[in-house]
Order: structure tokens, then sequence, then C-alpha cells
């Protein structure tokens, strides 16, 4: 329901997380949930700390998100092999859940 609610309201304008959540009637992180969810299903949500808020993102801006993700998590796999490499005593190994990372 706050799902398909939220896909409605946004628009090509940005809107704050607070705003946002005050027109869903939901907190903040659950807020975030619902926008992770949408992205999920492939609804363009971009985010922009310039804009200041979250809108329907552009076909080119969601390359450019997608570009981003992927840099992060090439970035955080890099954290858990170093910490693969360095076996802390209690630590038990990490598994790597796809090879190709």
């Amino acid at each position: 329901m706050y799902k398909e609610k939220l896909a409605q309201i946004l628009t090509d304008k940005p809107q704050s997380r607070q705003v946002l959540a005050t027109k869903l009637g939901v907190s903040d992180r659950r807020l975030r949930r619902l926008i992770q969810e949408l992205r999920k299903e492939g609804v363009p949500v971009y985010s922009s700390s310039y804009e200041k808020g979250y809108r329907l993102g552009t076909d080119a801006e969601m390359q450019k998100y997608k570009a981003e993700c992927v840099h992060r998590i090439a970035e955080l796999m890099k954290i858990v092999r170093a910490m693969d490499r360095r076996q802390i005593p209690g630590q038990t190994e990490m598994e790597q859940t796809d090879e190709s990372c």
C-alpha cells in the first residue's frame, strides 16, 4: 500500500525524505526501505544531495546511479577480502557469494 502510494507521489521535482515520509505517514527508516523496494522493482528513484530530495530520474541519471552503486560494491568487496586475509582471533572467514566480484 505505502509503496504504491510513494510511486504515485514521486514526481520530477525533488522532495525531501521528511516531506515524503509526512505525506505517507511513515517513519524516515520506513521511507528509505520503501525507496529501496521501488528501486529493486525498477522504478527510477533518483536522489541528489545537491537537489536535496528524491524524484523520478531520467535514464541517463539512473545509468550514473547504477555505476555509482557498482563502484560502492567493488569498494566494499575490497574491505571484505582484506578482512578475509587478516583473520582476527574468534572471527570466522566470510564467504564470498559472487565469484565475479
